[in-house]
This record gives C-alpha cells, sequence and structure tokens, in this order.
C-alpha cells in the first residue's frame, strides 16, 4: 500500500517531527487530551504553555486543509462543530508551526505555515483554547499574509540608581551570578535566589571573567531591574553574554527574583 508522505515539524518551544502522518497515525495514533471547553468570557492576560496549543493547532490545520472533517473534529474544543464548508482539498508536503501568542489567560493564536503541491505556501492562523491542561481549536483557520520581520526593539530606557551603597550590593549578586553560573554549583546559586531553590549552571567548560557592564534602574516598589553584559569564557572562547535580572531586597541583601533568560530549577 503506498501512503501519503508529510513531514510535520513544530517549532516555537516545541519541535514535533512527524515523516507520513497518514501512515504513522493508522500505526500510532497520537493520544488526544480531553478537548477544552470553548470559553464564553475569557479572563486574564497570559497561558502558561503554548505547547499543547500549537500541537492541536498543527493537527487540527493538516486535517482541514486535507478535508480529512472527521480527524480534525478530534481536535476541536468542545461546543465546537467544524463546519463542513471546508477548502478544497489539498495535499500538504510539509507544515509547521511557525509560531503562538497568548490572547489572555485561556486563548492562544498558533501560526501554521503549510506548503503544498508546487511549493505553494499558506499562512494560516488558529484560535486554540486552553484550559488546565486541556485545548482544543474552538474556530477555522484563518487565511493571512506572510508575517513579516520584526524590528529590533530599542533598548528599554532606565532610570538610573542614586543610591550607592545598594548599588555595590546589587552588583556584587550579579557578579556572583555570573562567577557561579558559569564555574559553580546549583547550590551556588540558591544563596543567590529569592527562594533559594538550586538552579541549573551551564553544562560548558565555562569561566566567567572579571568585570561586568551593568544598567541598574533606580528601585521601584522594592525592586530593580538590571541589564548585564558579562564577558564569559566557554569552550576557549570569549563570549560576551547579555542578561536581565530582577532583584529585591531580603534583608541587608539584594536577591535575585527572575532573570531573562529564565534558569532552570535543578532537578
Amino acid at each position: 500500500m503506498n501512503w501519503r508522505k508529510i513531514r510535520i515539524t513544530t517549532t516555537t518551544t516545541l519541535m514535533l517531527g512527524i515523516v507520513g502522518v497518514g501512515a504513522y497515525n493508522a500505526l500510532f495514533p497520537p493520544q488526544v487530551a480531553p478537548a477544552a471547553e470553548e470559553s464564553k468570557q475569557p479572563t486574564g492576560v497570559s497561558v502558561d504553555s503554548t505547547q499543547g496549543a500549537a500541537t492541536y493547532a498543527l493537527y487540527f490545520t493538516n486535517y482541514w486543509l486535507t478535508g480529512n472533517l472527521e480527524e480534525a473534529q478530534k481536535y476541536a474544543a468542545k461546543g465546537f462543530e467544524v463546519p463542513n464548508s471546508l477548502p478544497k482539498p489539498q495535499k500538504v508536503e510539509n507544515i509547521i508551526t511557525w509560531g503562538a501568542r497568548s490572547l489572555d489567560e485561556h486563548r492562544v493564536m498558533v501560526t501554521i505555515r503549510a506548503r503544498g503541491e508546487k511549493d505553494r505556501v499558506l499562512w494560516l492562523e488558529v484560535p486554540v483554547i486552553a484550559d488546565r491542561g486541556s485545548y482544543g481549536v474552538y474556530g477555522i483557520p484563518i487565511f493571512v499574509p506572510e508575517p513579516g520581520t520584526a524590528k529590533k526593539p530599542d533598548p528599554p530606557e532606565i532610570d538610573s540608581i542614586d543610591d550607592r551603597k545598594a548599588e555595590a550590593g546589587i552588583r556584587q549578586t550579579v557578579q556572583s551570578f555570573f562567577r557561579n553560573y558559569a564555574g559553580g554549583s546549583p547550590e551556588d546559586l540558591s544563596n543567590l535566589f529569592l527562594d533559594s531553590h538550586p538552579r541549573m549552571v551551564l553544562d560548558l567548560e565555562g569561566e566567567f571573567l572579571k568585570g561586568v557592564q551593568m544598567e541598574i534602574s533606580h528601585p521601584k516598589n522594592g525592586q530593580v531591574y538590571v541589564q548585564a553584559d558579562a564577558s564569559l569564557r566557554i569552550d576557549g572562547q570569549v563570549v560576551s553574554q547579555t542578561y536581565e535580572f530582577w532583584l529585591k531586597k531580603s534583608g541587608s541583601k539584594w536577591l535575585i527574583d527572575k532573570t531573562n533568560p529564565v534558569i532552570p530549577l535543578e532537578e
């Protein structure tokens, strides 16, 4: 039997590769988590994770484009019936999630890129509801133009700190972070964070080189923002690394509340 081959790859924080979706799903059907209810009045500001939402949008769109209404319905939210007015069924050679953005606490809009025959590329946005680990598409995919290139963001304007004693303590904490992140242990990092949880260190041959350029904001609501450029020697090469820190005062010390990028907890 000849099976049509499709490779599905999910990007953003998700990467899901499937070659030959028809054959693959016949042998190993994807497990469908309980569908979320369609929300009438979603509230809040963000979604914890778009990974599940991206998966649902990807499978739904693949089946919707190829005309398989029955399979597409498996990825629909409860209360949403996929309309019979489907686009003309077409062969999909490659389909990926291009991006995802949270609309509010429960709704995610997922951008899909699908390539069909003769290298025709389609761009679609798919609305997905996310509710406590359950997902479901609650509207048909919307055809959109190709996304443009984003503009480099302007650096944040920082109202510099004028408390020299506080500044010295903040600098000491940030420098200690880089020193322990590059060559210390998770327990060393735990002493620098407000929650005191051990965090993973670089799994590389790293070394912190003295001297960090920092911009430190004036304290606001007991918190300061720091943009720091540090030089690290990684695998023998000197690399400049930029991090963002949010610190709060705890007793006589300034401790890290959060960072960008996020440093994972030690398991």
